[in-house]
């Protein structure tokens, strides 16, 4: 709706007036999540707990989006991969899993301890889930999930698949300086996406993704839950990561290098 108001112009003015105004504007709803948690019909010290779930996520959110910018500034090769699946733990797992299941969980009356357990998971998941995005956007051939961020990989953008492109590239490729900038042309942004494939970074980055999604589904069991949420936390580890793997194997699309 954003994009459709934004004024003509080249595709980054159509970004800062669609999609950032779209992501500000979700970003303001989730803390008027605040408003609703006063409202709750439950006791004072429940209502305590949502609101403190509610500000924690807000804090872990933008505590990842500082991250994701203070990395811009590093080369993608220098970049631990603990940096960068931390960061993805802040700025989207909280947000997207760990926070409608605590709040519900909060309101079902699940003990503390149990919850911890299950938020661990539940951030494991979206770790391997944002992997997935990473993948899906930057390769959109290879999983044809309607999902293009070229946006992503002509501002460079730290992601997973970007640091492992740059990791395996040989020395003396001519996309290494590129890489180690702040933007690109269409050229090398053609030019990186089929590198993705051809030194195999899609592999590297589905292969941390798979190996997260099996730790997750390890742990479901081991959580003591109900049966409908063991099988919604399976289901979730699924659909997000391991029917995505599973297109990614079938296609044969992905490179070995």
């Amino acid at each position: 709706a954003y994009t459709a108001l934004a004024p003509p112009g080249a595709p980054p003015a159509r970004t800062r007036h669609g999609d950032h105004l779209a992501l500000y504007w979700a970003d303001l709803l989730l803390g008027l999540a605040a408003d609703l948690v006063e409202q709750a019909p439950a006791s004072p010290e429940v209502r305590c707990r949502l609101s403190a779930t509610v500000g924690h996520v807000l804090t872990r959110t933008h505590r990842g989006q500082l991250t994701e910018l203070h990395l811009q500034h590093t080369h993608p090769a220098q970049i631990p991969v603990a940096d960068l699946l931390a960061m993805y733990a802040d700025k989207a797992a909280d947000y997207c899993y760990q926070l409608p299941f605590t709040l519900g969980a909060i309101l079902g009356g699940l003990d503390p301890d149990r919850l911890g357990a299950t938020r661990t998971v539940l951030e494991t998941v979206g770790v391997a889930s944002q992997i997935i995005d990473d993948i899906a956007g930057g390769c959109p051939q290879v999983l044809e999930q309607g999902k293009d961020s070229i946006g992503e990989i002509t501002q460079l953008r730290r992601t997973v698949l970007l640091c492992d492109l740059a990791r395996r590239l040989p020395a003396g490729d001519p996309l290494q300086p590129i890489l180690a900038g702040q933007a690109t042309t269409p050229e090398q942004t053609a030019a990186i996406r089929e590198a993705f494939l051809t030194f195999g970074a899609v592999t590297a980055a589905a292969t941390r993704a798979a190996a997260l999604a099996d730790q997750a589904a390890a742990a479901i069991d081991r959580l003591g839950l109900a049966a409908p949420a063991t099988a919604y936390l399976h289901d979730l580890v699924d659909v997000r990561v391991r029917h995505s793997l599973g297109v990614l194997t079938a296609g044969d699309a992905v490179g070995s290098g």
